[in-house]
């Protein structure tokens, strides 16, 4: 049987630092990138989303005034609906899809706006009581704001710079804010618990190595500390990485040599740095667990 060795890290391979190489220092260079990426790249998701934003939008308004009327609740969820169609219109309207510095700015406001109401109110409009499997899902997926953190990356992308400018402040409130928001006392039903604990042993393990012996928080702890990784992962890192990877490697292409290349072996050293920097966030959290 043939021997298989796996490679070691080189300096190779890391030679390509996450987050790096966000501009080149040629301001025409980084302008004829930027135009090319912006409608080669951003083009394509663009048109495509605005049809679903709209729908979504629109469905997202009428289920909230349905469910609570003109209330508080309802009335914010109109702000929303009327912002969210606004930026849209406008969006169209002037063109942005073929003026790269107005689709920039169109879409910082479009992101920038949604990341307001998820930040601020995602607990108001996705008010979930843990009960079973299928609750604890749409409370991690919906209340924590997670899925509009890491959709909107995508379907509304950034170059990596302005997208960081957004996305780690917008994160960084979260971790402080959201937490102790959607882990409130009505949120964790009695036989809904396990599934918070269950999943905080697992986290635990997979960041540890420890599989028994540990003491477990109570389940609101548990809630609050699967909540903040999952923004910090979910909303945060890997979205982030994806981004960044995918215009590095286009900018290596762009330039035709003075970036490192980005390569699936670069890739998975990167990636066994961020589980090991996830796990040591974790340890550092949880020093007597």
């Amino acid at each position: 049987m043939a021997d298989v060795r796996v490679p070691r890290p080189t300096a190779d391979m890391l030679a390509a630092r996450p987050f790096t190489g966000l501009w080149f220092s040629a301001s025409e260079e980084e302008a004829a990138f930027c135009d090319a990426y912006t409608r080669g790249r951003f083009r394509l998701m663009d048109r495509p989303f605005h049809a679903v934003d709209v729908a979504i939008t629109l469905a997202f308004g009428v289920v909230q005034l349905r469910q609570d009327g003109l209330t508080l609740n309802g009335i914010w969820a109109l702000a929303y609906v009327a912002i969210e169609l606004a930026i849209d219109w406008v969006w169209v309207a002037w063109g942005a899809d073929s003026r790269p510095r107005l689709r920039t700015a169109m879409a910082i406001a479009k992101r920038g706006s949604i990341y307001v109401f998820v930040a601020l109110l995602v607990e108001m409009f996705f008010r979930v009581t843990v009960a079973n499997a299928r609750s604890f899902v749409r409370f991690m997926v919906l209340t924590t704001g997670v899925l509009d953190l890491s959709f909107h990356s995508f379907a509304v992308p950034l170059l990596a710079r302005h997208h960081l400018a957004l996305q780690v402040p917008t994160v960084a409130f979260m971790v402080f804010y959201t937490p102790g928001r959607a882990c409130s006392g009505e949120t964790i039903a009695p036989q809904g618990a396990p599934y918070f604990v269950a999943a905080w042993r697992w986290l635990h393990a997979l960041c540890t190595g420890r599989l028994h012996g540990t003491p477990v928080p109570q389940p609101h702890e548990c809630c609050r500390d699967l909540v903040l990784m999952s923004i910090l992962v979910l909303g945060l890192c890997l979205p982030s990485y994806v981004l960044w990877a995918s215009e590095y490697r286009a900018r290596t292409e762009f330039s035709g040599g003075p970036l490192p290349p980005l390569t699936w072996a670069t890739m998975a050293v990167h990636a066994m740095l961020f589980v090991t920097s996830v796990s040591c966030l974790w340890v550092v959290l949880h020093p007597e667990q």
